[in-house]
C-alpha cells in the first residue's frame, strides 16, 4: 500500500497487493488481526540527528540531492564557493566525476565532499520541516554537525575540515581503521600484542573502532576471524585516532586560529567528551583534540538515549552507525529507530523524493510500535516493504538495461555490415 501518512493521529499500514490488500482492509475492519498489518497511534518525535564520519562515501553521491532538493542545492553551491576558495578544486566537478576520474579515495577530497554533503542533507529535512532535537557528529562528522548546530560558520567550518583534509592526507597510507564487534575491554585485551594498534572509537557497548599500521591491521583481522569474532576494515585513508596523527596536531591548531566558535541553535552532544558541550568550546584546540582522542560515540548516545532520545535520523550517504546506534538502544533496553536518509544501493538508492517530503510532513512522526532495536537495524516490516520494492524496481531497470543493450548491440551489428 503506497499511500503515505497522513496527519492524522492513527497509523494503518497494509503489506501487500491485489488479493492481500482487500484481505488486510477486511480484517481491519472487523478488528482482527492479518499478516503483513501493522496499526499504531501517531507519535510525532524530533529525531536526533547523527553526522557518520568517514565509510559512508561513495561514486554519485550527492547528485540526486542537487537534482531533487532545491534547500540543499543551495547548501552545496555555497559549499562550492567556500571549498574552492580553500582549496582550489571545485566540489560539484569532484561530485560529478566518472569512476576513472574520481578522487573519492584521497583523504584531502573526500572529507569535504562528505562534509558537502551531509550538510546539504540536513538543509532538505530542515525545508521538509524536520527539526532535531539534538545533534551528534562522529570524528569528521563533527565538523557538519558543529555548523548545523550553529557553532560554526559556513567560512570556518569549512576551513576546518580542509585544513583536517591537507594534513591527514600527508599520512595517507600509512595505516587504516577496523571494526571489531566486540566491548571496548575485550578489544584493548585483544590488540595489547599487537604493537601500534590503538582504540580509535567506542561507537556501541559492542562495536570497536581500532587503528593503526595496516599490517597489524592485518594480523589483528586474522588473529579475529580465527576467534570468530566479526570484523571489518573500514574504507579510510589514514589512522585516526592514534598515534599517527600526533604530528599533526600542533599545524592543525596554528592553522585553526582565527575559528569563531559561537553558541549553539540545537544542543550540541560531543563525542570528544561524550556529553553536551558549549559551541563556544569548538576552538582551535578542539579540532585537535576531535583528531586524535578516542571517538565517544558510544557515551554520547547513552547519554542521548537516557535523556529519552528514541529516533536518529542520520544525515549522511549511507547509514555508517545505524549498527551502533540500534546496539545503544538495545543497551539501555529502548525501543527506537535509526532511520537512513540516502543508502548507496538498495531501496531508495541516490534518491531524495516521496519518503522523505513526507516524513517532514508528519514531522517525523514514525508509529513506535513499527520495530524494535535490533542488531540488524531498522524494523521488520520497512525491511520487508523494502525488499518487495526491490523485487520489483530492480528486475524491471535489469531488464530495461539489457534491452538496452541488445539495442545497441543489434544496431552495431548492422553498422559492421554497412546496413
Amino acid at each position: 500500500m503506497s499511500a503515505g501518512p497522513s496527519d492524522g493521529a492513527f497509523r494503518l499500514a497494509i503489506a501487500g497487493r491485489g488479493a492481500a490488500l482487500r484481505e488486510g482492509l477486511a480484517a481491519f475492519g472487523r478488528g482482527e488481526a492479518g499478516p503483513g498489518l501493522v496499526t499504531a497511534a501517531a507519535v510525532s518525535r524530533r529525531p536526533v540527528l547523527v553526522f557518520s564520519g568517514q565509510g559512508g562515501q561513495w561514486l554519485g553521491m550527492g547528485r540526486a540531492l542537487l537534482a531533487n532538493s532545491p534547500a540543499a542545492r543551495a547548501v552545496l553551491l555555497a559549499c562550492e564557493r567556500e571549498v574552492a576558495a580553500q582549496v582550489g578544486w571545485s566540489l560539484l566537478d569532484e561530485l560529478g566525476a566518472p569512476p576513472q576520474a574520481s578522487r573519492l579515495r584521497e583523504a584531502d577530497v573526500v572529507q569535504p565532499l562528505l562534509f558537502a554533503v551531509q550538510v546539504a542533507i540536513a538543509a532538505a529535512w530542515r525545508a521538509q520541516g524536520v527539526v532535531p532535537a539534538a545533534i551528534v557528529g562522529h570524528s569528521a562528522g563533527e565538523v557538519a554537525a558543529a555548523h548545523v548546530a550553529g557553532a560554526l560558520d559556513l567560512a570556518d567550518a569549512v576551513r576546518v575540515i580542509c585544513l583536517r583534509g591537507r594534513l591527514t592526507r600527508r599520512i595517507a597510507g600509512l595505516g587504516g581503521v577496523m571494526l571489531i564487534e566486540r566491548a571496548a575491554g575485550e578489544v584493548a585485551a585483544r590488540i595489547a600484542e599487537f604493537a601500534g594498534v590503538t582504540i580509535a572509537a567506542h561507537n556501541s557497548p559492542q562495536a570497536t573502532v581500532v587503528s593503526g599500521d595496516r599490517a597489524a591491521l592485518e594480523r589483528l583481522a586474522e588473529a579475529c576471524r580465527k576467534a570468530e569474532i566479526p570484523c571489518a576494515l573500514i574504507e579510510a585513508a589514514y589512522a585516526a585516532h592514534g598515534p599517527q596523527v600526533e604530528p599533526l596536531l600542533d599545524e592543525l591548531v596554528a592553522g585553526l586560529e582565527g575559528v569563531v566558535a559561537m553558541p549553539t541553535q540545537v544542543p550540541l552532544v560531543s563525542t570528544v567528551t561524550g556529553a553536551a558541550i558549549d559551541g563556544r568550546a569548538l576552538g582551535a584546540s578542539y579540532w585537535a583534540r576531535n583528531l586524535r582522542a578516542p571517538v565517544a560515540f558510544a557515551a554520547a548516545i547513552d547519554g542521548l538515549v537516557r535523556g529519552g532520545a528514541d529516533l536518529f535520523l542520520e544525515a549522511g550517504p549511507h547509514p555508517v552507525l545505524a549498527p551502533a546506534l540500534q546496539q545503544c538502544l538495545a543497551h539501555a533496553g529502548r525501543e527506537g529507530q535509526a532511520i537512513a536518509s540516502m543508502r548507496r544501493d538498495g531501496p531508495g538508492r541516490a534518491s531524495w523524493g516521496p519518503r522523505q517530503r513526507r516524513c517532514g510532513r508528519s514531522g517525523c512522526g514514525w508509529p513506535r510500535s513499527m520495530g524494535r532495536a535490533t542488531s540488524q537495524g531498522g524494523c521488520r516490516w520497512r525491511r520487508e516493504r523494502q525488499l518487495r520494492w526491490r523485487s520489483r524496481r530492480w528486475r524491471r531497470e535489469r531488464v530495461a538495461r539489457w534491452r538496452g543493450w541488445c539495442r545497441w548491440r543489434r544496431g552495431r551489428q548492422a553498422r559492421g555490415r554497412g546496413e
